[in-house]
């Protein structure tokens, strides 16, 4: 994904330096895809060795990937010096995501907002809410997140965090070279009250944001 914020404040308050800015909207610009495995098909529950076989011959017969471009809509605004809010449009252009070219399959639009209070200054302890409703999950999603710094270690430099809700237990970290690199990743995996918990079913996510220095 390639983002870009606009209305951004030359200077950040040094009590909230990593949050966003008095005012912000950005635009994501993101490629998604998605990729027929046959390992997939060899685990896979099926009612017969037939319909394993006629699931083969579907994908021998067509693409066995495809990619989708598809753009996310954002607003961060400071509601006061420890809180702010952010509301996000999801797939606000919806990546195509369908192995058969003739059918028209999108990824869905969600919208998501929430408030993150920084509840310790100098580590740079935040907690957060988040609220996502979708028409593809008409169920209420909230999500609780915790970012902070690590005692005499530069916040900047090193933040862990752990995240929850309904579907997914998350945790990770961002390792960064203040003012030109940062590296992101999150392990995921999911909860244990999830009552559909895939078996052996987990994610690893990696991201890396460069910047320029003023």
């Amino acid at each position: 994904s390639l983002s870009k914020g606009f209305f951004e404040k030359e200077k950040a308050n040094a009590a909230t330096n990593h949050l966003a800015p008095r005012f912000a909207l950005s635009a994501t610009l993101k490629l998604e895809g998605l990729q027929y495995d046959t390992q997939n098909l060899q685990n896979a529950e099926v009612n017969s060795e037939d319909e394993r076989a006629a699931i083969a011959s579907f994908f021998a017969q067509n693409n066995s990937r495809v990619m989708g471009y598809g753009v996310d809509l954002g607003m961060m605004a400071e509601l006061h010096p420890r809180a702010h809010a952010a509301l996000s449009w999801n797939n606000f252009v919806k990546p195509r995501l369908a192995l058969q070219s003739e059918i028209a399959t999108h990824a869905p639009r969600s919208l998501r907002g929430g408030v993150a209070l920084l509840l310790h200054e100098r580590w740079q302890w935040l907690l957060a809410v988040d609220y996502e409703h979708s028409a593809l999950f008409p169920q209420q999603r909230f999500y609780i997140g915790m970012e902070s710094g690590l005692g005499q270690i530069n916040p900047n430099v090193l933040r862990v965090r752990l995240g929850l809700n309904r579907n997914w237990l998350a945790t990770g970290f961002m390792l960064a070279k203040p003012g030109i690199v940062e590296l992101h990743y999150a392990f995921m995996l999911p909860t244990l009250f999830s009552h559909d918990r895939p078996e052996g079913f987990f994610q690893h996510r990696f991201s890396v944001a460069f910047a320029k220095r003023p």
